[in-house]
């Protein structure tokens, strides 16, 4: 299984298509809570120091992470914390 991170983005909505047609399953991430409860769809948010839920690797494989602060004004230290922080958290929980 493939986590996607920041599914519902621009990236993130563009990858997924790509993903089913070669036979991938996935798990995606969203900030929001989602439409429909799934096994496959799981609230995380990244910002504010949040750490991922234990459960989220269960099963992954692999991690694409196409969530990230962009395309909006921002404090720099928002950047930071997304783009790097955040980041470097879901590395380090994956690893």
């Amino acid at each position: 299984m493939v986590l996607v991170t920041g599914a519902s983005g621009y990236v993130g909505r563009a990858v997924l298509p790509e993903l089913a047609q070669h036979g991938h399953s996935v798990r995606r991430t969203t900030r929001l809570s989602p439409d429909v409860p799934s096994e496959t769809v799981v609230l995380y948010d990244m910002e504010n120091g949040g750490r991922p839920p234990a459960t989220l690797f269960d099963g992954v494989s692999s991690v694409l992470h196409c969530a990230g602060l962009a395309h909006r004004r921002a404090a720099e230290s928002d950047y930071q914390e997304i783009n790097v922080a955040a980041t470097a958290r879901l590395a380090e929980a994956a690893a």
